[in-house]
């Protein structure tokens, strides 16, 4: 999102108009609209979501049921250390490991 000083000193800065007219278009065509920024955090939040019940899935495959302390930790753990949870807990189960050797942070 474009900062409104940043774009005035850049049109400022410039007294070539065609210079001017360009920052004009490029501002517009980098700028999102709510609705975009709004779906892009839907989007966000609807995958983390979908990799939290992935990974409390399979944990729960494994270990049910699963401690207070572990579904704390899937609920707030961002996209990252899900997506290696998921691993972590997807590689243990197809090796019969135990998962305490991969431990993870969230």
């Amino acid at each position: 999102m474009t900062h409104p000083p940043v774009l005035e000193t850049a049109r400022d800065s410039h007294s070539n108009v065609e210079l001017k007219r360009e920052i004009e278009t490029m501002s517009r065509l980098t700028e999102k609209t709510w609705g975009e920024e709004l779906e892009e955090r839907f989007l966000s939040e609807g995958e983390a979501s979908a990799w939290r019940m992935a990974v409390q899935h399979l944990l729960e495959l494994r270990f049910q049921p699963l401690p207070d302390e572990i579904l704390q930790r899937i609920a707030t753990a961002d996209l990252d250390c899900l997506k290696t949870a998921y691993a972590s807990a997807f590689d243990a189960l197809l090796t019969n490991q135990s998962l305490g050797a991969k431990k993870w942070s969230g």
